[in-house]
């Protein structure tokens, strides 16, 4: 994902494994109703990556940071 143009505002979800599939629905369902026109993007990681893996976050995000 690294060479993706990031642009723009949006939500990111970063997911380990899938043991809260109905809370992550549940609130991108809620962000959608407070802000319809935030794309969404979920990034889905392996429950055996580690936690080291939250270093590289950013590069996970398609959206604009400064």
């Amino acid at each position: 994902m690294g060479t993706r143009s990031r642009t723009g505002r949006g939500a990111l979800y970063i997911v380990w494994g899938n043991r809260a599939d109905s809370v992550l629905r549940r609130s991108t369902t809620s962000l959608k109703n407070v802000h319809p026109e935030l794309p969404i993007e979920i990034g889905m990681k392996e429950n055996n990556d580690g936690l080291m893996c939250k270093a590289n976050m950013f590069d996970l995000s398609p959206f604009a940071y400064s």
